[in-house]
């Protein structure tokens, strides 16, 4: 009998609506009010006016998730410690 690996087991898609959810309970028009936005909640620096938008709160949904694929495709879950533990995302993606 195997065992089974703990964490999130699923597509890439499905990873990003659950980081989506964790970081900002999935709304995409999310302003925390603590320098970080959207559904992935970038701040500016990171954000850095991506496709010509200066907020990611700002952006269409599929513009946060572009950059969200690119973030991830350059770091990994990295840039989102906290809801990767609590998800537990692995690394299995890039």
């Amino acid at each position: 009998v195997g065992t089974k690996t703990a964490g999130f087991d699923g597509n890439f898609a499905e990873a990003l609506a659950k980081l989506r959810s964790c970081e900002a309970g999935g709304n995409y028009a999310r302003n925390s009010g603590n320098g970080y936005y959207g559904a992935y909640q970038y701040d500016i620096s990171t954000w850095a006016n991506y496709g010509g938008f200066s907020r990611p709160d700002l952006a269409p949904a599929a513009v946060q998730d572009q950059k969200a694929y690119e973030t991830y495709k350059r770091r990994g879950w990295q840039p989102w410690p906290g809801c990767t533990a609590k998800l537990g995302l692995q690394d299995i993606y890039r």
